[in-house]
C-alpha cells in the first residue's frame, strides 16, 4: 500500500514537472514570436522610410538636371524649350516626353495647399498651387531666361517638401528649398550651367 502511494506521488511530480516544462516552452515560444514580429515592423517601416527619402530626392536632382540641361540647349540651338506640369496625372513633360514620378512621389507630398507656406524665400501666405509657374510651364528661352515660378515636389510617407524655383531677377541659377515639417531651408543655388550635360 505504502509503495503504491509513493509511486503514484512520483507520478504525479513527474506530471507535474512535464505541465511547468511545457508552459515555459510556450511562453518563450511567444516571446520569440513577439520579439521577430517588433523587429520585422521596425525593419519594414525603416525600409520604406528610407527608399521614400531617396525616390524623392532623385526626382528632384533629375528635374534640376532637366532645367540646367534644356538652359544650355536653349541657348545653343537657339529654340525654346518646355517643362510643362501635369499636376492633376502626377507627372511632367520635358519638350512634349512625358515622364512619370517614382511611387509616392507627387506635387505637394502628404500636404495640402492650405498648410504650406510660400513661396520658400519669403514664406507669407498659403500656397494656391504646387506649381506657380505660368500655365504650369517653365520656358527656357534662347537667351538665357527662364519663365519664374515654383515647382514643390514630396513624397506621401514623408514630411519633407522640396521646392525648385526659379526667380525672375536671377534668371541664370535654380534655387532649391526644402520643407522640414515646420519651415523652409535653403538647400542649393544650383548654377544652370554647373554640370551641364544632355538630359538626366
Amino acid at each position: 500500500m505504502k509503495k503504491s502511494w509513493l509511486l503514484q506521488s512520483h507520478k504525479r511530480k513527474l506530471d507535474n514537472n512535464r505541465a511547468c516544462a511545457s508552459g515555459f516552452l510556450l511562453f518563450e515560444l511567444l516571446l520569440v514570436i513577439t520579439i521577430m514580429s517588433i523587429g520585422y515592423v521596425a525593419v519594414h517601416y525603416a525600409y520604406h522610410k528610407m527608399y521614400a527619402a531617396r525616390a524623392l530626392k532623385s526626382e528632384v536632382e533629375t528635374l534640376c538636371a532637366w532645367c540646367r540641361s534644356l538652359h544650355i540647349q536653349a541657348q545653343t540651338d537657339t529654340q525654346l524649350h518646355q517643362i510643362t506640369f501635369d499636376t492633376m496625372g502626377q507627372r511632367y513633360a520635358v519638350d512634349g516626353v512625358w515622364h512619370s514620378f517614382e511611387q509616392g512621389v507627387c506635387f505637394g507630398g502628404r500636404y495640402t495647399t492650405d498648410q504650406i507656406m510660400g513661396p520658400p524665400s519669403n514664406p507669407q501666405h498659403a500656397l494656391t498651387s504646387f506649381v506657380t509657374f505660368p500655365s504650369s510651364r517653365i520656358v527656357l528661352r534662347p537667351d538665357g531666361t527662364t519663365s519664374a515660378g515654383v515647382v514643390y515636389l514630396g513624397h506621401r510617407n514623408r514630411t519633407q517638401l522640396y521646392a525648385l524655383a526659379h526667380n525672375v531677377n536671377d534668371p541664370f541659377f535654380i534655387r532649391l528649398y526644402r520643407f522640414d515639417g515646420r519651415r523652409w531651408n535653403s538647400v542649393d543655388r544650383l548654377s544652370v550651367y554647373a554640370n551641364a550635360k544632355e538630359g538626366p
